[in-house]
């Protein structure tokens, strides 16, 4: 349908479970029209965990001080290049991942790709790997427009908000935010995000005297075998994923 003016709500479709935010274009009537179709899965996860994480890292110096142990330590911003979190030895890294696990679950099945014919994307017989880091965010301080992955074998992020902070996501919408501006979506504590790890994202200048988050890239399994079979860097983040 034409109309005189829209705004991005006119792409959102009824979803498959009330998580699911989904912004799909209409059926396009040549081949010039733009095409896309964008699901950001957006739930919470138990309050006593995330404080237990939270507590855990904010006591923890390795996630607020650069390793110095070997070499030249890396900066500031690119210290999550140095570990990660769900390799590490912490009490709530099992809990955590089953959590994560059934919301990517929840998340793949309301888009109807659990026990279809995208093998690659969602076979529940095969494993998926995630690799994540702290982000302390300070007053003041921003997270410029970025993307996680953008390849032919891009598949999902997410993050989790640990600190008492309602500070929004911006989301670049490919097609829509052009035309229409950011999507911002507010968060809580507690708060957990799936998006696809191709979509543009960004965080407003911190109002509050700091934010936690957890962050996380997840991956299939068919990437991280041609993966190990052709990168032989270890300093690459993907080089220490675990399996979700």
């Amino acid at each position: 349908m034409i109309k005189d003016k829209r705004d991005q709500s006119d792409f959102l479709v009824t979803p498959k479970h009330k998580n699911l935010l989904r912004f799909k274009s209409w059926g396009r009537k040549n081949w010039f029209a733009p095409e896309f179709d964008i699901p950001i899965w957006e739930s919470t996860i138990d309050m006593t965990l995330t404080k237990q994480i939270y507590k855990t890292v904010k006591n923890h110096k390795f996630y607020r001080t650069p390793p110095t142990t070997y070499g030249t330590p890396p900066s500031e911003n690119d210290f999550w290049k140095s570990y990660n979190i769900f390799a590490q030895s912490h009490s709530f890294v099992e809990h955590l991942k089953k959590v994560i696990k059934e919301q990517l679950l929840l998340y793949l099945d309301s888009l109807n790709l659990i026990g279809g014919k995208i093998y690659a994307l969602a076979d529940t017989d095969r494993s998926f790997f995630i690799n994540g880091w702290i982000n302390n965010m300070k007053k003041n301080e921003f997270l410029n427009v970025h993307a996680h992955g953008i390849h032919e074998h891009s598949f999902i992020s997410g993050q989790i908000i640990l600190s008492n902070s309602i500070l929004p996501v911006g989301f670049i919408l490919p097609h829509l935010s052009i035309e229409y501006g950011s999507l911002y979506r507010r968060n809580k504590q507690s708060a957990l995000k799936l998006f696809p790890s191709y979509l543009p994202h960004f965080i407003p200048k911190v109002s509050q005297k700091e934010r936690w988050t957890l962050a996380f890239d997840i991956f299939t399994e068919d990437f991280i075998k041609l993966f190990k079979k052709n990168i032989k860097n270890p300093q690459d983040p993907i080089s220490r994923v675990v399996v979700l």
